[in-house]
Order: C-alpha cells, then sequence, then structure tokens
C-alpha cells in the first residue's frame, strides 16, 4: 500500500513538472524571437538538468516555485500590456548561488549580443 501511494505521488509530481515546463514554454511564445529562442533554451535546459534530482528535495521546490513566479509574472505583463522583464534589487542578487551568478553573467552576455542578422 504504502508502495502504490509512493508512486502516485512520483507521477503526481512528475505531472506537476510537466504542467509547469509547457506552462513557461507556452508563456514564452509571447516574447520576441530572439527573446523565445533563449528563454526556451535556458528552460530546457534548466528542466533538464534539474530531472534527477528527488521530488522531496528541499531545492527542487524552490527550483519549481521560482519558475511558477517567473510565468505568472510574465503572463500578468502581458495581460497589462507592460514591458517586459523587471531589474533585480540588490537583495536578489545576494541571494544568488555562485552558480546562479554565473549563469545570470551568460544570460547577460548572450543578451547583448550584438545581431549579425542585420549587418
Amino acid at each position: 500500500m504504502a508502495t502504490a501511494n509512493y508512486l502516485r505521488k512520483i507521477q503526481q509530481h512528475k505531472q506537476e513538472v510537466l504542467h509547469l515546463y509547457k506552462r513557461v514554454l507556452k508563456v514564452n511564445k509571447q516574447l520576441p524571437l530572439e527573446l523565445r529562442q533563449m528563454g526556451n533554451s535556458y528552460v530546457k535546459d534548466e528542466f533538464k538538468r534539474h530531472k534527477s534530482m528527488p521530488m522531496n528535495d528541499v531545492n527542487v521546490k524552490g527550483f519549481l516555485n521560482e519558475w511558477k513566479i517567473y510565468a505568472d509574472h510574465l503572463e500578468a505583463q502581458f495581460e497589462r500590456g507592460h514591458s517586459i522583464g523587471s531589474d533585480l534589487t540588490a537583495q536578489d542578487i545576494n541571494h544568488l548561488s555562485e552558480d546562479q551568478l554565473g549563469q545570470l553573467y551568460q544570460l547577460q552576455k548572450e543578451a547583448n549580443k550584438p545581431d549579425v542578422s542585420t549587418n
């Protein structure tokens, strides 16, 4: 009986993660093409990296919560017709790990690359 409950919880967790993944990609469809391509690549990479983590890992809950916040935030911006994105506060930056800071720097470099298609 306990095994059946555990398997049910695993299946439910997988469905929730898949639903969130699809939701984020759906929200990203509203982004301009360049941002969408970069964003989708990042989303796919991040979800793939976290795929093997145990569902009860505290980092998984934080990971999923941050992606929910991202999707909520973008959806609200699109609904209100606001510009997309928001600035990180000093507090936000101070809470980032070294790995996250590295990813943020790489994302910034990618976002600021000159558009070679217009040359």
